[in-house]
């Protein structure tokens, strides 16, 4: 393995990791801290995940990995709309309930 490969293997793990911080918010909520004595709750436990991930995308630049696209505005904003297509379908489908705007929702870290 090179060090290219290796960092692919890196990117995997850390998207994993962002993958289960989610799954932990969702089991158990934002605010939950767990070990009793850990300094960060799950939402915080998230947003590290997803920059141990930005570092490791990083770190590949770095090495020489050209990441063309990488923070486009224009595939960030035609992700988000496709998400707010399929929550509005999911909520006609009954399988979400709307509580707040999209533009309203805060959440502290």
């Amino acid at each position: 393995m090179d060090t290219i490969e290796h960092l692919f293997v890196c990117a995997n793990e850390e998207g994993l990791e962002v993958g289960m911080a989610a799954s932990k918010i969702l089991r158990f909520g934002q605010k939950m801290v767990w070990p009793a004595d850990s300094p960060t709750n799950n939402l915080q436990d998230f947003v590290q995940e997803v920059n141990d991930l930005m570092g490791v995308l990083e770190c590949m630049q770095e090495h020489g990995v050209v990441l063309d696209g990488l923070y486009d505005r224009d595939a960030i904003e035609a992700k988000k709309k496709k998400i707010e297509h399929y929550m509005g379908f999911s909520h006609e489908k009954g399988t979400l309930q709307h509580t707040q705007s999209p533009s309203k929702v805060k959440v502290a870290v």
